[in-house]
């Protein structure tokens, strides 16, 4: 990526001239610090792309949210609409990988050169959406990205797990790849309950962290144990791993591919606690304070301490445009209002775009300080960006629509567990990508090791 190859710059003069602020910033303001923002940012991505480190890795190791998790969640029965619109209220978990289902069978076309990969063995069991038996199973990027390393005879593990399989399954002894990623997980060292409030360190051990998942897992349909899971972040995930390794359940070597993904229910819960505020001037002021600095330092510390734990192969991914997630149409009833959707957007993208230049930033610095570290980068927003907001693009036409949501026949496919197309659709729900969305990340990451 080039630093004058900026095609979105139209887009984002049509969509931030807006009325002014209450402080007097105008539209034309507003475009030159968005298009500053942005242009600074592709300045770090060329600093910061790195030698690329293209070799055979002995497995993968990855920590996250709900964008990465493979299974630590439980998937939910119940497909029961709780709301009087026909598509609203199903459970976000209602498959774990959060996005549609497309997985049947071998003969399922969704271009993976390892198909072993959907060995049942490798995951946890489905429960069935309501007492019917579910036709398939969705597919997460880390998913894609094994099965794309297999198929190029450059991954020599044998399975990708999600770590309650570990947990539960302490004798596997063979070269595994691991997922720590747990949906709900923000970037800190605590575990946390479904709306982001801090739980009792008592509740932040494996074995709590386990049962509280498992009990919901063997009582899915009971969509109310949500509230008592306790959520590891991203760094508690890397204790757990460090506690696997110490144990020798996970093996790992200087082969290793560590890969982070996190930030976006940090970022989400900072735009909520801005809603809490009085004017739009305080918004607005909220939207340049230095939070996303601040949550983008929590990938410094992961980073360092898996480096400290032997890592040298680390793949950081930056944070989609989340002003392009159907969620920021809807947070705090704006969905009605073309403003309100406007400015859930605008600010989800401001915070977005901050984040992530303080994040390149930060990759830029850890390079400079850690030569024997191969450590990269991988440009998300940039890459959806793209591939979203101009007339034509693949994700265009349905630009902050959810899959999901698209009409009854979709519905009444979800509720009898058989698989959906979402063609054209960039998110299966309010803020997790269809399949495609999960395979052009798998792409992204491999662009970035060969």
């Amino acid at each position: 990526m080039l630093i004058n190859d900026i095609d979105l710059l139209p887009y984002l003069k049509a969509r931030h001239c807006i009325i002014s602020y209450e402080d007097g910033i105008t539209c034309l303001e507003s475009v030159i610090v968005k298009i500053t923002m942005r242009l600074l940012l592709l300045f770090l991505l060329n600093i910061c792309i790195g030698q690329a480190f293209a070799q055979v890795y002995s497995n993968l190791i990855i920590f996250g949210d709900s964008q990465s998790d493979i299974g630590n969640m439980p998937e939910s029965s119940n497909a029961n609409s709780r709301n009087a619109s026909y598509y609203q209220g199903l459970p976000y978990n209602l498959y774990v990988p959060i996005s549609n289902p497309v997985y049947g069978d071998q003969n399922t076309p969704l271009d993976l050169p390892y198909q072993k990969l959907f060995n049942t063995d490798a995951l946890p069991t489905q429960p069935m959406i309501n007492h019917s038996i579910r036709a398939g199973r969705s597919v997460n990027w880390s998913q894609y990205l094994f099965s794309y390393l297999k198929g190029q005879e450059r991954l020599d593990s044998a399975a990708l797990i999600p770590w309650v399989e570990l947990y539960d399954k302490a004798s596997i002894s063979q070269n595994i790849s691991v997922n720590y990623a747990f949906s709900g997980a923000l970037s800190n060292d605590r575990c946390a309950d479904e709306d982001y409030q801090p739980m009792p360190n008592a509740f932040c051990t494996d074995v709590a962290i386990f049962n509280t998942q498992n009990i919901y897992r063997l009582r899915s349909y009971d969509d109310e144990l949500q509230h008592s899971l306790a959520i590891p972040g991203v760094q508690r995930q890397i204790a757990l791993f460090r506690t696997d390794l110490q144990a020798h359940l996970v093996h790992v070597d200087d082969h290793t591919l560590y890969i982070i993904w996190t930030g976006a229910n940090d970022l989400t819960d900072h735009f909520f606690d801005l809603l809490q505020g009085g004017s739009l001037k305080d918004f607005y002021t909220g939207l340049t304070s230095s939070t996303p600095d601040l949550i983008a330092g929590f990938n410094d510390s992961a980073v360092l301490q898996l480096y400290h734990l032997g890592a040298r192969n680390i793949i950081v991914l930056s944070q989609q445009n989340l002003g392009l997630t159907p969620k920021a149409s809807l947070v705090a009833g704006t969905s009605s209002s073309f403003m309100g959707r406007y400015l859930s957007a605008y600010a989800f993208d401001l915070l977005t775009v901050r984040y992530n230049i303080a994040l390149a930033k930060r990759i830029v610095a850890l390079q400079q300080h850690y030569p024997d570290l191969n450590l990269h980068y991988v440009d998300l927003d940039y890459t959806f960006n793209r591939l979203s907001l101009s007339p034509g693009a693949p994700f265009f036409n349905n630009l902050g629509l959810a899959c999901q949501n698209k009409d009854a026949r979709t519905y009444k496919a979800i509720v009898h567990g058989d698989l959906v197309t979402c063609t054209d659709y960039l998110y299966w729900n309010a803020a997790h990508m269809t399949y495609q969305g999960n395979r052009i990340i798998a792409e992204q990451i491999i662009d970035a090791i060969k």
